[in-house]
């Protein structure tokens, strides 16, 4: 008689769930048997069997504590089987550092949902973190015992409404950026940026819209805050030694209540750049025992720190770079000499401190920009509110539309959560831009579900109409999109970046003719595509020392683009597999150049065919991977043309002129490679 084979486990879902049980789980695999047997979270028995088959079993998880847990499937007969994978009870947050969970900050990210808090335990992670989802990232004892060291983009956040708070961050290159904020509304508080001349970044925070950035410390970094997107509020910081404190490239951010230290001439901004350099509003604070009320601009070291009526303010303005308004109010001390009380409204517009609100991981509710209000006592920002100093709340509010982007057809069913709806629906209308909703699901006080009418493509207002009035819900817009994202002057989007960060797998992001001057980051499955072709379609690198298109996913397209710029680096890096890179001329001239053409790193069955790479500092096109098709490109004027790496591809009918293809071993022609070339070529080998 042969033996029965122990069950296997093949998958688990959902793979995490709470600590206190309850969770329905779906396991799959085979030889459960028919009979039902057991269930095991080690050494806890499921709190129920739903179901159960040969193939598939549906279990409800048992109370556990908090971390990893093994589950074990025992059929009637004894035998048993383990799971490969581990199913996680968690509790509020998801924990790194400690035993029994996750011992990387990447590895939580990618195990975390929507809205999850990543709490991280002291001592120095080695890893750069692309944080794609909307997160509370969080230290447990504060940036001086929580370190991360990355290269690159360290913390590279493409969600919006994250948090990183309680880090100290630095670059094990010197020459990287600390944290890339990529979406709006995140908030960067309460971390070290830079610590060090052999510890510190190139830069340390790169903004993205509406960033909140309070109470940081950046020390002996290149360029401290490189303030790319409007509407920032960058406060409570203290700066010193950094070779560039702020280089302020865009307008309407607020910039009050810093310290900066050794600062003479290390802000900067473009020509035509204009600011805030103090609070929007009077604030109250606490100077040496007496209590004033003010607006507060930043302590700047070198500045005349005369101050005639003791109230902590300077007699004289402070004046900035170029065309940014002065500073009417600098500070006389650094900002540690005053006492300040910052309050903001949460989503049920109840009064708190600035640090309750951020332990309750608060929404901030915002006019324009992100706002804080500050007064003497609670009634006092009361009265202020009532006076109208600051818009008074409206009566219906909502803070988000989930999904946020829908078919231009209509029909997309999206979740608008909120307050003060009303309990009924009554005579209340949702309109996206102008267009009412005619398909409700279902209408409470927090909470409408309903479907998108038909609209033009395009950014859209939610708002709500009653009675005849309609009152704009804040922070909801809805984006209408088709497959096709266009990008260009009077398009949808004029950056490709925004376009490409929008779009959805597979969709096209389709650019029209124009300069482009930007560095592209790829995380997902789609075709960008030059509508007229590279001859009417350039991209130079905003960060020269930065991939002009830096590709992290799997079947991307890239095609029809002039690409230069990237003089420190790559105009097409390509770490995904499947990928399509054609019609494109990396590299133009003398002046508009790279430093390597395109390069395929780690990734296998890509193709790269009909693109011109020439100029390049060294290497018009590197492989250093296997089974890719190289057809067809033409390399001129570069130091190498083709050069491949410890691979087996197929190169094909390619026209390098006056320049090597260089070969570095391991690797035969005659057993690796076809290869087609038209003279002169040399080619050399390396062992």
């Amino acid at each position: 008689m042969s033996q029965a084979s122990p069950p296997a486990i093949y998958e688990i879902s959902p793979n995490k769930g709470s600590i206190e049980g309850g969770t329905s789980i779906t396991i799959q695999g085979l030889n459960f048997g028919d009979q039902q047997g057991s269930v095991y979270f080690d050494d806890l028995p499921a709190k129920t069997i739903e179901s159960w088959s040969y193939t598939q079993i549906v279990c409800i998880s048992p109370v556990h504590e908090s971390g990893f847990s093994t589950i074990r499937v025992e059929d009637s007969h004894q035998l048993s089987g383990e799971a490969f994978y581990k199913y996680y009870f968690q509790e509020e947050s998801l924990y790194v550092g400690i035993k029994n969970h996750f011992q990387s900050i990447q590895q939580a990210i990618k195990h975390a949902q929507e809205g999850d808090t990543i709490t991280v335990f002291p001592g120095i992670y080695s890893e750069n973190l692309y944080i794609n989802k909307t997160l509370l990232l969080q230290s447990k004892s504060g940036a001086e015992a929580t370190t991360i060291v990355g290269k690159e983009y360290i913390v590279y956040v493409s969600a919006e409404n994250s948090l990183i708070q309680g880090f100290t961050i630095y670059a094990s290159d010197n020459s990287s950026t600390g944290v890339y904020v990529d979406d709006s509304n995140c908030r960067i508080i309460e971390n070290r940026i830079g610590v060090t001349a052999e510890k510190t970044n190139k830069i340390g925070i790169d903004t993205g819209y509406n960033t909140l950035i309070l109470n940081n410390i950046f020390s002996m970094n290149n360029t401290g805050i490189d303030l790319d997107n409007k509407s920032c509020t960058i406060a409570g910081n203290t700066f010193f030694s950094n070779t560039k404190d702020i280089y302020a490239k865009t307008n309407t951010s607020t910039i009050c209540y810093n310290t900066f230290i050794n600062n003479d001439e290390r802000i900067d901004s473009y020509q035509n750049v204009q600011n805030t350099w103090q609070s929007p509003i009077p604030i109250y604070y606490k100077y040496k025992g007496q209590g004033f009320i003010n607006y507060m601009g930043n302590y700047y070291n070198h500045h005349d720190l005369s101050d005639t009526d003791l109230d902590g303010i300077t007699d004289n303005n402070y004046l900035l770079s170029w065309t940014e308004p002065e500073d009417e109010f600098p500070l006389t001390e650094t900002i540690d000499q005053y006492s300040t009380f910052l309050y903001s409204l949460n989503n049920s517009f109840q009064i708190n401190t600035f640090d309750e609100m951020q332990n309750e991981n608060s929404v901030e509710f915002t006019y324009g920009g992100t706002r804080m209000w500050s007064m003497q006592t609670e009634d006092d920002l009361k009265q202020l509110l009532s006076q109208q100093i600051v818009p008074l709340p409206i009566d219906h509010v909502a803070f988000n539309v989930s999904p946020h982007q829908g078919s231009t057809s209509g029909g997309t069913e999206v979740f608008i959560s909120g307050i003060n709806f009303g309990d009924t629906q009554g005579n209340s209308q949702i309109l996206f831009g102008d267009t009412p909703v005619s398909n409700y699901t279902s209408w409470s006080s927090t909470a409408i579900v309903c479907q998108t009418p038909a609209h033009e493509s395009g950014w859209v207002d939610v708002s709500i109409k009653r009675d005849g009035l309609i009152q704009n819900i804040q922070q909801a817009r809805y984006l209408y999109k088709d497959n096709m994202i266009y990008v260009g002057d009077s398009q949808m989007f004029s950056n490709i970046q925004q376009a490409i960060n929008h779009a959805q797998p597979f969709d096209t992001v389709l650019v029209k003719s124009g300069k482009y001057q930007e560095n592209i980051y790829i995380d997902k499955p789609v075709v960008l595509k030059s509508e007229s072709g590279f001859a009417s379609t350039t991209l130079i690198a905003e960060k020269s020392d930065f991939d002009v298109i830096k590709v992290y996913h799997e079947n991307t397209t890239i095609d029809g683009f002039s690409i230069a710029g990237a003089t420190g680096a790559y105009a097409i890096k390509v770490w995904g597999d499947n990928s399509i890179i054609k019609n494109n001329r990396c590299g133009m001239s003398t002046e508009l150049k790279n430093s390597y053409g395109i390069y395929i790193e780690y990734a296998k069955n890509n193709i790269i065919e009909y693109n011109i790479v020439s100029y390049n500092k060294y290497t018009g096109i590197s492989v250093n991977s296997s089974y890719n098709l190289i057809s067809n490109n033409t390399s001129f004027n570069n130091d190498t043309g083709i050069s491949i790496w410890r691979a087996i591809n197929t190169i094909v009918s390619n026209n390098c002129r006056l320049q090597p293809i260089l070969w570095k071993q391991p690797l035969t022609l005659k057993e690796t490679v076809k290869v087609q070339w038209t003279w002169p070529l040399s080619i050399q080998y390396f062992t």
